[in-house]
């Protein structure tokens, strides 16, 4: 008779490092600029944040303290379930003399990173009541190429950013987001800059 053994174990490890290393290959940016939260269903899900007006002010002679005042501001999101499936047979791994199949867990890996810039990208990109001139998030017209000067006008309109209450936020940016065409603008201004 033969032996038997049970490695799936060490298999199951093996894929999975080679799954990283495929989903490491892709640009992951929305992982810097967006968090990620747990859901409990595929239900729209309602998320709050929480605002308010907290400014200390001046106590009085009297000592009396005032109440400060939250609101909260909502926003909606929904899970979805994307996944791809490959039938590989016994005879397709026998018969594989280049060794093209060992690719495949990098492909699954670089596969699902990659559908996920589409998904994050697509609605980013479409989110027009976000950026607007009216939230002062969004600059337009001929200024608004890409260069030192405009560079500097939006760092301005970034850090002037104020909450609900107008106060500022001091949101410090940290990164400049820009689609391949300008990359290299992007890293001469940074580095000028810097």
């Amino acid at each position: 008779g033969f032996s038997t053994i049970d490695v799936g174990n060490i298999v199951a490890a093996t894929a999975n490092k080679f799954l990283h290393e495929g989903w490491m290959a892709v640009d992951l940016t929305p992982l810097k600029i967006a968090a990620i939260r747990n859901v409990k269903n595929f239900q729209s899900v309602t998320t709050v944040s929480l605002t308010g007006h907290l400014q200390f002010t001046k106590v009085g002679a009297d000592g009396e303290i005032k109440h400060g005042v939250l609101d909260d501001m909502t926003y909606t999101n929904q899970a979805d379930t994307y996944g791809r499936m490959l039938a590989i047979t016994r005879k397709d791994i026998i018969n594989d003399d280049l060794g093209a199949l060992q690719d495949i867990p990098r492909m699954l890996g670089r596969g699902g990173a990659l559908k996920l810039n589409s998904v994050f990208w697509t609605a980013f990109l479409d989110h027009s009541s976000f950026f607007s001139t009216g939230n002062a998030n969004k600059t337009t017209g001929g200024t608004s190429a890409l260069s030192s000067t405009s560079l500097a006008t939006v760092y301005a309109k970034q850090m002037k950013q104020t909450d609900a209450n107008s106060n500022p936020l001091g949101a410090m940016p940290r990164l400049l987001l820009v689609p391949p065409e300008l990359e290299i603008t992007a890293l001469e201004l940074m580095t000028s800059t810097g």
